[in-house]
């Protein structure tokens, strides 16, 4: 062990996939919130399981804290290098292995990007339905570690629906299999469970199988116009109430920013608020009819084509990107569905101090989960504790959470840690001591 740890790293890895540059450093060692020490030891970019865990047997020796990276899409600082840390890249662990159409599902490396498993489905005439604005770039390690939920958690539930089991190796080295064809298994509880939404934390995921579901009929998209939000609530009722595959709901401050950024066609009614819709059943058409007759609504609009269909959700789609520059607050929050409107009210309230301009709202109304951003937030008076402690208040007397679908990561560890239960947070620490017995992986995160 007198060697250096980049000599030592190259009995491990070709020269090739070990990259010490600054300009790699700074590449991956954060992700879309841009934080981190920007200083990691080094970037190794595995191609095969072992050589991960000739890795981990060799920084548990020397005492090394190590990351697991794949898309770097996320927003909570999850896989940021805080210090100086060996970031795992799974870059070109991409492959998929095998497509099983008996079984319906799709065997493949951390690395694989989320739209090449969609892709892949809608070949063979299934579907992988979770989805989000990052799919052609974030990797279903990522969403696995995440537990990733998106646009269509309403119709299919987040990615734990579909994982079917995994094969990772703990902090120390310590290889799990449970990629198996077995319908049952009733031989304790399943260790791949306790890495889906662990962040990163407990294992590294070598790879996955992953469930696909059969193909739905062709959808349409409705992009409502409403003002008075209050005649919202029997809005919500009613298209809760139907087979629908997303609910999405948007503020003005949001459209603008794409439409500013993007220069798309502007041929919406514009109101304070909007809702889109995507749904199967044309008899849904006559609940928007009520809508609009009932002055719920100020406008319907429904797609038309396919091209159509994807330019009203690039209206929600586009947002992130659009403000992604702004000096942003973030966050990422959620109550009980029937808390949606009153959340929106509270917000609206108690940050009446913003410009509406920078308070941009977005999110999945049908399961509750709010993005709220706030622009040029280095232009206002007021510390981000205060913003927080505005918020979460708010949050928490709706019943909800402090982090709906980005993970906790970095940035939100210690408001974990302030607003969580106790005990949930001694048992997390107890778990991440029995899979990582140094607590070398991922430091400074969840916990």
């Amino acid at each position: 062990m007198k060697n250096s740890p980049l000599s030592l790293l190259k009995n491990v890895f070709d020269d090739k996939d070990i990259k010490t540059d600054e300009l790699s450093k700074e590449k991956y060692s954060t992700d879309w919130t841009n934080t981190g020490s920007k200083n990691p030891l080094a970037v190794v970019f595995p191609r095969v399981e072992s050589q991960i865990k000739d890795l981990l047997l060799y920084a548990n020796e020397s005492k090394i804290e190590f990351l697991g990276s794949g898309g770097r899409t996320g927003l909570s600082g999850g896989c940021s290098a805080l210090k100086n840390e060996i970031i795992i890249s799974f870059e070109k662990m991409n492959k998929i292995i095998d497509y099983d159409s008996k079984n319906k599902s799709i065997i493949c490396e951390p690395g694989v990007i989320l739209k090449d498993i969609q892709d892949l489905a809608i070949n063979n005439n299934a579907l992988y339905p979770i989805d989000f604005s990052s799919s052609g770039s974030c990797t279903i390690g990522g969403n696995i570690s995440t537990n990733a939920g998106g646009i269509k958690v309403i119709k299919y539930g987040n990615t734990s629906n579909y994982v079917d089991g995994l094969d990772f190796l703990t902090g120390n080295g310590f290889k799990v299999s449970e990629i198996n064809n077995l319908k049952k298994n009733a031989t304790g509880p399943s260790l791949s469970n306790m890495l889906i939404g662990s962040e990163g934390i407990l294992g590294l995921i070598t790879k996955c199988r992953m469930k696909v579901v059969d193909s739905k009929p062709h959808s349409e998209v409705a992009f409502l116009s409403i003002n008075n939000l209050e005649s919202s609530q029997h809005v919500l009722r009613d298209i809760l109430s139907n087979d629908i595959e997303a609910f999405e709901f948007i503020n003005n401050s949001a459209i603008e920013a794409v439409f500013e950024e993007y220069k798309f066609d502007q041929s919406i009614t514009k109101s304070k608020y909007y809702l889109l819709i995507e749904f199967f059943n044309k008899s849904f058409l006559e609940n928007l009819r009520y809508f609009l007759e009932k002055n719920y609504v100020e406008d319907v609009i429904i797609s038309q084509s396919i091209k159509h269909k994807n330019q009203l959700w690039d209206y929600r789609l586009r947002i992130s990107e659009s403000i992604a520059d702004k000096f942003l607050l973030k966050f990422d929050i959620a109550v009980p569905v029937e808390n949606f409107i009153n959340l929106i009210f509270k917000l609206e309230k108690s940050l009446i101090f913003l410009s509406k301009d920078d308070l941009v709202m977005f999110g999945h109304i049908g399961d509750g989960n709010l993005h709220l951003n706030i622009r040029n937030f280095n232009i206002y008076d007021i510390s981000i504790e205060k913003v927080k402690d505005i918020v979460f208040k708010i949050v928490l007397e709706e019943s909800g959470t402090i982090s709906a679908e980005h993970g906790l990561g970095s940035i939100k560890a210690k408001d974990f840690k302030k607003y969580s239960n106790h005990n949930n947070m001694s048992l997390l620490r107890d778990m991440k001591t029995a899979f990582d017995p140094n607590n070398l992986l991922n430091p400074g995160k969840l916990i």
